[in-house]
């Protein structure tokens, strides 16, 4: 792919985040707030995400060292690395209802329906994305990583964030039908 067929993309999405951007700003009603006990839990998800984060570079640091031979190309590990911190922060704040605010019963485009139906679909289009990264055999390249890989990433960490939703609707599913009993 060159420049020509990047740049029309580019700014495709940079005029969609402007627009987002600009609706969420005039639009108070997406703004989300958050109780004492939210915010503490976000707090301890941030934690939780900052200490994954540097122990997994950590560990790629050591074995790469022990190896002297890094797995994946410039950049690669550190997003990937991200993405870890993510998950961690994502999955803890969902399972501790601090995820979404006091609000997200509203109606609109805060609601958490409207979030999975969006993390669904970013989920399905990474997915198509890494399949074909996969097909053409683009992922490793010279025995490391390309930046190729993120794609299969972000599907695994959208569906990791459809999982953890999942599981936490069963939950409380099931924790409600108890306490009517």
């Amino acid at each position: 792919m060159n420049w020509q067929q990047i740049i029309p993309f580019i700014i495709c999405f940079i005029l969609v985040v402007l627009c987002v951007v600009v609706w969420s700003k005039k639009n108070q009603a997406v703004k989300d707030q958050y109780d004492e006990r939210q915010e503490m839990l976000r707090k301890n998800a941030y934690k939780y995400s900052a200490m994954t984060m540097l122990f997994c570079s950590l560990a790629y640091y050591i074995v790469t060292a022990l190896v002297d031979k890094p797995f994946a190309q410039d950049g690669v590990s550190v997003l990937l690395i991200a993405l870890a911190g993510v998950a961690v922060f994502a999955i803890y704040s969902i399972f501790n209802d601090a995820f979404f605010g006091v609000k997200a019963k509203r109606s609109g485009a805060g609601r958490p329906v409207v979030y999975i139906i969006l993390v669904a679909f970013i989920t399905v289009m990474n997915g198509i994305g890494a399949i074909r990264m996969i097909r053409e055999n683009e992922l490793v390249k010279d025995g490391l990583l390309t930046t190729n890989v993120m794609n299969l990433a972000l599907t695994i960490l959208f569906l990791l964030i459809l999982i953890a939703f999942a599981v936490k609707y069963i939950m409380n599913t099931l924790e409600e039908r108890r306490a009517d009993e």
